[in-house]
C-alpha cells in the first residue's frame, strides 16, 4: 500500500548523494492551506487520477479519500462542492466513520477545546509483485513520487503552498534490501583486498595469493550454488 500525505513542510530531507527525498515533518502552519478550495479540489482530483491509473498501477477499488468521498457524496446529494473551509471537518465528520479513519489528523486546542485538520492522507493499493524485488518497488517509487510532484505543482500554478508526499513501509524493506546487497558486495571486494594485500605482504608469492583468492571464492560459489540448488532463500542476516 502506498500513502499521500498534505500538511508538510515545503522543504522534505533530502538524501545528501543523490537528492532523494528520505524524510519530512508535518506543518501545522498549512492548516488554514489545507482547508481552502483549492487544495480540496487539487486532493480530489489526485485520488480521481488515481482510480484511473491501469491495474497494473493502481489495484482496482483500493483507492481511499476521505476529499474523494465527501465530493461524491455532496455531487450525488445536489450539495455545493468544494466547501468553505469553516465547513470542511463537519462534513467529513458526518460521513462513515471508515472514509476517514487514519486518513485526516485532527489536532484539538487544549485551552480551547476547538478542534482543526492538520494533515490530510489517502491511500491505494499498488500492483508491485511481493518478489519484484528492490528495482520493481524503486520504479514505483519513482512514478508516484512523479505523480505527486505533478500535483505540487498544479498546486504552485495557482497561487498555492500545498505540498503532498508520497510514502510505504514497503519502501523501508526496499532500502533495507538495497543496503543489504551493497553492504554485502562493499565487505566481499575490501575483504578480498585486505586478504590479498595480506598473503601478499606475509609470503611474498602473487601465486600463492592467487590460488588462495580463487579458493575462498570457489567455496563462496559453491554455497551459493547450494542454497539456489536447494531452494532456500539468502535473508538479510
Amino acid at each position: 500500500m502506498i500513502s499521500f500525505v498534505w500538511g508538510i513542510k515545503d522543504e522534505p530531507k533530502r538524501n545528501l548523494l543523490d537528492g532523494r527525498p528520505i524524510g519530512a515533518s508535518l506543518d501545522s502552519g498549512q492548516q488554514r492551506i489545507l482547508l481552502e478550495q483549492s487544495s480540496q479540489q487539487l486532493i480530489a482530483e489526485h485520488c480521481e487520477f488515481l482510480e484511473l491509473l491501469p491495474p497494473w498501477r493502481v489495484v482496482d477499488g483500493t483507492v481511499d479519500c476521505p476529499l474523494l468521498v465527501l465530493k461524491r457524496d455532496r455531487k450525488q446529494r445536489g450539495m455545493p462542492w468544494p466547501l468553505a473551509p469553516e465547513e470542511l471537518l463537519p462534513a467529513l465528520r458526518d460521513l462513515p466513520r471508515t472514509a476517514f479513519t487514519n486518513k485526516i489528523g485532527i489536532e484539538e486546542d487544549v485551552a480551547t477545546g476547538q478542534q482543526s485538520i492538520i494533515w490530510i492522507a489517502a491511500s491505494a493499493d499498488t500492483n508491485v509483485r511481493s518478489d519484484g524485488g528492490p528495482t520493481e518497488m524503486r520504479e514505483a517509487a519513482e512514478y508516484f513520487e512523479g505523480v505527486t510532484d505533478d500535483t505540487n505543482e498544479r498546486a504552485s500554478r495557482l497561487g498555492s503552498s500545498l505540498r503532498g508526499w508520497q510514502t510505504s513501509a514497503s519502501y523501508i524493506w526496499m532500502e533495507a534490501i538495497e543496503e543489504a546487497v551493497s553492504g554485502t558486495a562493499g565487505c566481499v571486494i575490501s575483504g578480498a583486498v585486505l586478504t590479498a594485500a595480506t598473503l601478499l605482504l606475509f609470503t611474498g608469492s602473487p601465486g600463492l595469493m592467487f590460488a588462495t583468492l580463487v579458493g575462498v571464492f570457489a567455496v563462496l560459489i559453491c554455497f551459493i550454488g547450494y542454497l539456489v540448488e536447494r531452494g532456500y532463500e539468502l535473508g538479510v542476516i
